[in-house]
């Protein structure tokens, strides 16, 4: 069996029919690390990562407070429109509570609140005529078609009667 010095030689002479000049190269390793640096390794990822995260921290407590301030702005100048437009219609208000009720009637008829155009009646009765004359018509109809059906089915008139008695 082959060992490891063996098969080592092997395949140096392969490597030097193949490519000669390429086995000539020597077998030195030309990177160094410094003493230490495995050692300190894990401490230096984390102190990394914690600077990225520090970092990103920041900017969003940043964003965070950003945004919080544009929310509470929106806030406040909607409350001040609210408090501005009800001060307006709460003056209004207090006005007519200060008013009698008569003088409230009395200004009501004045501005015509009362009035009823001739034009709008006329349109409003022809609208109730027509309502009436539509059921009118249904009810009409649907006699006859009960009559039909009496007639069709041949049914006793004295059952039918007997029966709209009871």
């Amino acid at each position: 069996m082959n060992t490891n010095k063996e098969n080592s030689d092997e395949i140096r002479k392969e490597l030097e029919g193949i490519a000669p000049r390429l086995s000539k190269i020597e077998k030195v390793n030309p990177f160094e690390v410094p003493d230490g640096y495995f050692d300190n390794l894990p401490r230096l990822v984390s102190d990394r990562i914690n600077e990225a995260s520090t970092a990103h921290r920041a900017a969003v407590r940043t964003l965070t407070f950003r945004w919080t301030a544009v929310a509470a702005s929106i806030t406040l100048i909607a409350a001040f429109a609210y408090i501005f437009n009800n001060t307006a219609h709460l003056d209004d208000n207090m006005d007519l509570a200060q008013l009698d009720i008569e003088e409230i009637a009395d200004a009501l008829v004045d501005e015509g609140a009362f009035t009823v155009e001739e034009e709008d009646l006329i349109e409003l009765l022809i609208m109730v005529e027509e309502g009436k004359q539509s059921a009118t018509e249904e009810k009409e109809s649907d006699t006859n078609e009960i009559i039909e059906y009496l007639i069709d089915s041949d049914i006793d008139l004295t059952t039918i009667i007997d029966e709209l008695e009871s």
